[in-house]
């Protein structure tokens, strides 16, 4: 992120001075930049309405299935990389992301796994670590797969359903 506001200026066709008066600093466009990301990536891999009607399988397997298909999008995977190497020097910016972002998805999953539980008679006592164990799950399995080949829908289906199962056989623990 070592550019300068002079060269992303030449870049989209805009004056310097257009570009500081729409965004004062560097770090303005950035955020700008992440929020309309955020925005556009979700209209690519929306999250299913929350509505308590599914069984908790269904709503792990579709939430994972959906997670992953966003993470495969070869923009959001690079954006993700991007910002997880320059979280140091931009913390704001990857708490922005994070928050906008990851944080939003887990709070959609443990909202709906409250409402399937519910709906099911089930007890849940940590919905949030639930979903958040789950979404990093997804996460870490992402990243070590992806780093040397391309991971395919299939093979991403096969590991939700896995990871699934596996979250399934633990539900009493909840």
């Amino acid at each position: 992120m070592a550019t300068s506001m002079e060269a992303v200026g030449v870049a989209s066709g805009v004056s310097k001075r257009t570009l500081y008066a729409r965004y004062p600093e560097k770090s303005a466009l950035f955020h700008a930049i992440v929020r309309e990301r955020l925005a556009e990536w979700s209209k690519l891999a929306p999250f299913d309405p929350v509505d308590g009607l599914r069984p908790v399988s269904e709503l792990l397997s579709r939430y994972g299935d959906n997670f992953l298909a966003g993470l495969r999008i070869p923009e959001v995977s690079a954006f993700y990389r991007l910002m997880s190497a320059e979280a140091p020097r931009f913390p704001e910016l990857s708490r922005e992301l994070y928050t906008d972002g990851h944080d939003k998805a887990v709070r959609h999953l443990a909202k709906g796994l409250e409402k399937s539980m519910m709906s099911a008679r089930l007890k849940m006592t940590d919905s949030d670590a639930v979903a958040r164990a789950f979404t990093s799950a997804l996460i870490g399995w992402f990243e070590s797969e992806s780093m040397t080949r391309s991971v395919g829908n299939a093979e991403s289906s096969a590991y939700v359903e896995r990871l699934t199962a596996i979250f399934i056989r633990g539900l009493e623990s909840w």
